[in-house]
């Protein structure tokens, strides 16, 4: 008996996870119903219930794997240098990667259950940092574990409230480095103490 998995099922599931990548692209997550995202996936109901127990589960799946691809992408540029600078230069992009899909995760973040898509958000994102802090080599990871689940609970929040504010898109890469300034002084500099 074999244990590789198969083929369709990650085939059903990753099209089930890009069809709600593009529907919540395109309109609100309340007005997405299974059937929706069945068809424009190309699989059935039964298929979706293999993957999904409903539709805030399946959106929550995609902004995360959304999130890993953004985090991604991010750490494939990333150059060695001063643990400020690379934090400074991570941060930026990382929020240019958010605001190319900004409509997507102000749905996510206010349509879904907020708690359970923060929650996932928070772990990721410390998750992250703890691998920075790790690799940029500014500090001890783990005598900084207790306090990164609270930068990046914060850091999270900064974030979405500039992907929020409508008013001020040019207001980027400034809200970039103030967050990866506080970030630094929080994570890097405070580790040294």
């Amino acid at each position: 008996m074999s244990l590789t998995p198969d083929p369709r099922a990650a085939r059903s599931r990753a099209a089930l996870l890009d069809a709600a990548r593009r529907l919540v692209d395109a309109r609100d997550i309340g007005s997405i119903a299974i059937t929706d995202v069945c068809t424009l996936a190309g699989v059935s109901r039964p298929t979706f219930y293999q993957h999904f127990g409903d539709i805030p589960t399946l959106v929550q799946a995609a902004a995360i794997e959304r999130l890993e691809q953004v985090f991604d992408a991010t750490a494939a540029v990333a150059t060695p240098a001063e643990p400020a600078v690379m934090l400074a230069t991570g941060v930026r992009r990382l929020m240019q990667g958010l605001a190319e899909h900004a409509p997507f995760y102000r749905r996510v973040v206010e349509e879904t259950s907020m708690l359970a898509v923060q929650a996932l958000v928070i772990d990721f994102v410390a998750d992250r940092l703890l691998a920075f802090v790790e690799r940029s080599g500014a500090a001890d990871p783990e005598q900084i574990k207790p306090r990164v689940r609270l930068l990046a609970a914060g850091a999270a929040w900064l974030v979405m409230e500039q992907l929020g504010d409508r008013r001020d898109p040019e207001g980027l890469d400034s809200a970039a480095s103030r967050i990866a300034q506080q970030l630094t002084q929080s994570m890097v500099e405070g580790g040294r103490a």
